[in-house]
């Protein structure tokens, strides 16, 4: 059960890091009136863009002054929030400011923006809310605006300014790492940053459900990978905890016998209200099927997941945990 946390976030911040209410660059007026140059570019931070989440609003673009028939842009500036790769493996999330002065890609943007609203529809309409990233049109003074999007007939921004923005040729000017998403040591091991507390979640729902059979949940596997995650405090005992990568290397072959042994001494698992701060989570390196998960601490249960049985629920014999720790 892999988390989706690093997935699901990479995915939103690339579709549009729009600004808050309120943020710098949509002053100029009310919506009906044209937008107010401002006086000179500075940097994206010097904005306020891009705005991080929980305060990400894709659509507030359509709500800002569209562009005054008078402003001539020659560059478009892009924030966003998005992952970059460090030369170590580790990967962060850094604030990057981006620039396109192409004239073909400056009047892409200009021609899109320039565009009316759609008469809207009576239709169905779908309920995503597709945005764009953080953009700025600059003249050649220097002067900037943070142009109105138009609207579809769905009351989404229209999709050839999404698109004019999205086929940019950016050219990155600075990036100011943010957090790290993935650390050096989990991207060596083949671990993840961040995963889900499958016993814990599973013991929630599944308090007297029969232990696992014994059954080696890889049986076929040539390499075990084994990754050990930290559950934050705040995080324990929720209805769904995230550890954080801890360490991570490969099984020896040589404990391969011993594992199977440790499993079919597993037991029914008790009732448990001590969430653990330590779990270990074994899988084939190639990621094929059968997943184990071992609470390295608090009531020490495990859960098997094979081929053919799903998630059973059990207390880990001691040597199974010693494995791990």
């Amino acid at each position: 059960m892999r988390t989706p946390l690093l997935a699901g976030l990479v995915m939103v911040l690339v579709a549009g890091c729009g600004g808050s209410a309120g943020s710098a660059g949509s002053a100029g007026g009310p919506p009906g009136a044209p937008a107010e140059p401002q006086p000179s570019w500075t940097s994206c931070s010097a904005v306020g863009a891009p705005v991080p989440l929980p305060d990400l609003n894709p659509a507030e673009s359509l709500q800002l002054p569209r562009l005054g028939a008078d402003f001539e842009p020659t560059a478009v500036v892009v924030c966003r929030l998005e992952p970059d790769k460090r030369a170590d493996g580790a990967t962060d999330l850094v604030a990057a400011e981006s620039r396109a002065d192409g004239p073909d890609d400056v009047a892409a943007v200009l021609d899109a923006v320039r565009l009316p609203d759609e008469r809207r529809t009576t239709g169905a309409c779908t309920a995503d809310l597709p945005g764009v990233p953080w953009f700025a049109l600059v003249d050649a003074d220097g002067r900037w605006v943070r142009p109105g999007t138009p609207a579809d007939a769905c009351g989404k921004i229209r999709i050839e300014v999404r698109r004019a923005v999205e086929n940019l040729t950016l050219v990155r000017v600075s990036a100011r790492p943010v957090r790290e998403l993935e650390s050096s040591g989990a991207a060596a091991t083949g671990c993840t940053q961040n995963w889900a507390d499958v016993v814990w979640v599973t013991g929630q729902h599944r308090t007297d459900a029969s232990p696992p059979t014994g059954e080696d949940p890889f049986p076929s596997a040539a390499a075990l990978r084994v990754c050990v995650y930290r559950v934050p405090p705040a995080e324990r005992g929720g209805g769904k905890p995230t550890g954080t990568f801890e360490r991570g290397s490969e099984l020896p072959a040589q404990r391969r016998p011993a594992l199977a042994a440790a499993l079919k001494q597993t037991t029914a698992a008790p009732a448990c209200t001590t969430p653990a701060s330590l779990f270990a989570l074994v899988r084939p390196a190639d990621d094929t099927a059968g997943t184990l998960y071992v609470e390295l601490d608090g009531c020490q249960r495990v859960v098997v997941e094979t081929g053919t049985d799903a998630g059973r629920l059990g207390r880990a014999h001691a040597t199974l945990v010693a494995l791990f720790s």
